[in-house]
């Protein structure tokens, strides 16, 4: 089983999770065995980032293996081929280490006129074209021959590609990934996200998937946790989330890193992945990078020492 981390940046004014926080968590969870840190696309107060793929090539360049990504980016207030020029060129100077993540998200009504500069009217439709985007974003990462014909210049030519997820809150939209190419992150700590297993589905989507384009994709399950010693501290942090942002977690894994390590197995079962991402809520930088250490001890086995 794989673990990765999802980081969103957030916390209260008084939590100075800065850059050089992130950095030294990247980089422990580099050395711990970790499959990949993602970071997230929001526009909200309590965020320290707005836009993570700045970050990406100062993380990927102190650490050594991890994967380092996205996930993910608002495509629908951006241009695709801004999008693949930028990690076109992090693929090519980090080989095989960045992913990118792609959300149907929706920001703020004042945050779309910003990045669009269109009229009120205009941004209330901003979504409209996601599913023509998300195809351009990939022709371009990957039909770089035929794009050079049309004189549409994707440089550094013949440079790396990242891999290309698409994110979800259940398997509904798998019908429209499946063409694309793409692999797939189902969170299930979103309001509204759908926790049943539907194994079926996964399945029968691997099974087109593999058809249609001669490989398997990667899929993997997003849920949210605090990890800690013992279970009574892991629910003493867990109270300092913030009644609000704690009302928005529909799945929890809250415990010692027994509880994690059991939880886990048995989601691997159920839900027929072979790979986490972790959410983690702690705040503070000292107990979140204690809680990696933890998992780590008790999930890799001694893997990665």
């Amino acid at each position: 089983m794989k673990i990765g981390l999802l980081e969103f940046g957030s916390g209260p004014p008084e939590v100075k999770w800065m850059l050089e926080n992130v950095v030294d968590y990247a980089c422990k969870a580099d050395e711990l065995g970790f499959s990949r840190i993602w970071l997230g696309e929001h526009y909200f107060l309590n965020h320290f980032w707005y836009n993570p793929e700045i970050l990406i090539p100062v993380l990927a360049g102190m650490t050594d293996r991890i994967k380092i990504g996205v996930a993910g980016i608002l495509l629908g207030i951006h241009s695709p081929y801004r999008v693949a020029l930028t990690f076109k060129m992090l693929a090519t100077l980090f080989p095989g280490r960045i992913d990118l993540g792609i959300a149907n998200g929706t920001p703020s009504q004042k945050v779309v006129k910003l990045m669009l500069q269109k009229t009120d009217e205009e941004c209330l439709h901003f979504r409209d074209d996601f599913g023509q985007k998300f195809s351009d974003l990939v022709r371009y990462l990957r039909e770089e021959e035929q794009l050079w014909e049309e004189q549409v210049l994707m440089p550094p030519h013949g440079g790396g590609i990242p891999d290309i997820w698409s994110l979800g809150l259940s398997y509904n939209s798998l019908g429209k990934t499946l063409p694309l190419g793409v692999n797939f992150s189902r969170s299930i700590f979103h309001l509204g996200s759908d926790r049943n297993y539907n194994r079926e589905k996964l399945h029968e989507f691997q099974e087109e998937f593999f058809a249609l384009h001669g490989r398997m994709p990667e899929v993997n399950v997003t849920f949210a946790g605090i990890c800690a010693k013992t279970s009574q501290y892991a629910q003493k942090l867990l109270k300092k989330i913030g009644k609000e942002e704690e009302s928005n977690l529909s799945t929890l894994i809250v415990g010692c890193p027994n509880r994690f390590h059991d939880t886990l197995m048995a989601m691997q079962e159920d839900y027929g992945v072979d790979e986490f991402i972790m959410l983690n809520l702690i705040y503070n930088a000292k107990d979140k990078i204690n809680s990696i250490e933890l998992i780590s001890e008790k999930c890799f086995e001694g893997v990665y020492a």
